[in-house]
């Protein structure tokens, strides 16, 4: 899905270039001259970054794992979650193969990475401090060009030229595999220039394209001709629960966000929380740290009749708790792919800026009855706008296609989902009473 500063919001983000609200009282002359700062303060600090690692990169190094594979996803924690199915393919095929795989990861979820066993070693990249801390880029180009790798692949398709395509140019590896990929996330100048350090470039699909698909696009473009887009399937370990003591039935609220203008109204997700406790269900409420103030507010609202798991969870606890809620209303983040992948029932909130792409989902075939997540929308003519909004955006407010979505469009999903969940568990218990 992308570069970590548009999509990693989800992991203490400054607000993107891309994801900067244009505001309507702004002079055309201004949005020109903020465009061409913009573009030179990008640019001169790209080229910066790139001169730096030609120079480390130019180094004499010895090897020290010549003709292993390397991986590179440093995108955030729902492009993990989409690209999964084929972390799991490429891993069995590697290890077949008796190739030594090595996976370049985020390091928001690296460790879980890990613990999912998807390669023989996984480095851990904090992609917002490589472009931050010289010294800490330089560490990772000497670590990158003495690992020796023959095949270099990374699959992002809104790549980063100073992020993911520069780790890529430094290893010097023979093989080289990207996707054709966007501008979403770079400059176009950048972009092409950053084409010229792959060997090989995979065609995606299409723009409009569906990331779960646009995944499977890429793994036939590498030979995986077998290769289908499905939902993503997460294992879950029951143990993980145990420190919680969470109440049962309960219904799961995801309030928080990368950033505000995704993030709807804590006074709709409490109208919602009310009526989820007037329907039985127990409320928990879960987000990173940086979510603190939303989710403390909407536990204020609620009169503090829910469990606040706010920063407290690992990724897999997360799931965990997800896995086990009878329903899961959720912003557009992380939390709702992590949600579908365990099989819980979803309802999220969803914008127009990346309509389609990361919602909803679509699939190319299904090996189980696990519930698609219901992407709530209100849809407007400017869908598509890569969250660059055409209209006045309050600082910490939605954005018009998240504020206007309504209470009843969202409870009517919630309603539905919990119904055919109810009429799920009957059933199964009259077919196991036969």
């Amino acid at each position: 899905m992308s570069r970590p500063t548009v999509h990693q919001k989800k992991a203490a983000r400054s607000t993107p270039r891309d994801q900067t609200a244009t505001t309507a009282q702004n002079s055309p002359f201004v949005v020109l001259l903020g465009k061409l700062r913009r573009f030179w303060v990008e640019s001169v600090r790209a080229i910066a970054w790139i001169a730096l690692d030609s120079i480390i990169a130019g180094f004499p190094m010895q090897n020290r794992c010549a003709g292993g594979v390397c991986i590179v996803r440093l995108d955030a924690i729902g492009d993990f979650i989409l690209w999964l199915e084929s972390a799991k393919r490429l891993r069995t095929h590697f290890s077949g193969k008796g190739m030594k795989l090595t996976l370049v990861a985020n390091a928001t979820w690296a460790a879980w990475a890990r613990e999912l066993d998807l390669a023989d070693e996984i480095w851990a990249l904090d992609p917002l401090r490589f472009n931050k801390d010289w010294n800490y880029r330089a560490s990772w180009v000497r670590r990158a060009r003495s690992a020796g790798f023959s095949t270099v692949i990374q699959p992002t398709y809104s790549r980063w030229t100073t992020a993911g395509d520069s780790f890529v140019r430094v290893t010097h590896a023979a093989v080289r595999i990207g996707s054709v990929g966007d501008n979403s996330n770079t400059l176009s100048w950048l972009k092409k220039w950053a084409d010229a350090w792959y060997t090989q470039l995979i065609p995606h699909g299409g723009e409009d394209c569906m990331e779960l698909v646009r995944n499977a696009h890429f793994m036939r473009g590498i030979g995986f001709s077998d290769f289908r887009a499905r939902v993503p399937h997460l294992p879950v370990d029951a143990a993980n629960l145990s420190a919680f003591q969470l109440p049962c039935p309960y219904a799961v609220l995801v309030p928080g966000g990368s950033w505000s203008g995704k993030a709807w109204p804590v006074t709709s997700f409490t109208e919602i929380g009310r009526r989820l406790l007037v329907s039985g269900l127990q409320l928990v409420i879960v987000g990173g740290a940086p979510d603190r103030r939303c989710t403390d507010e909407l536990l204020h609202e609620l009169d503090g009749k829910a469990i606040n798991l706010t920063g407290r969870t690992s990724l897999a606890a997360l799931a965990a708790i997800l896995h086990h809620a009878q329903i899961v209303v959720s912003n557009d983040t992380g939390s709702a792919h992590i949600a579908a992948a365990v099989g819980a029932s979803v309802v999220c909130i969803l914008g127009g800026g990346h309509y389609g792409r990361f919602l909803p989902y679509q699939i190319e075939e299904s090996f189980d009855k696990r519930p698609l997540p219901i992407a709530v929308s209100k849809t407007l003519a400017c869908f598509g706008c890569n969250w660059t909004c055409i209209y006045n955006v309050e600082v910490n407010q939605p954005v018009k296609c998240i504020k206007e979505i309504m209470v009843e469009d969202v409870w009517q999903q919630i309603r539905m989902k919990l119904s055919l969940k109810a009429q799920s568990v009957e059933t199964f218990t009259s077919t196991a009473g036969v």
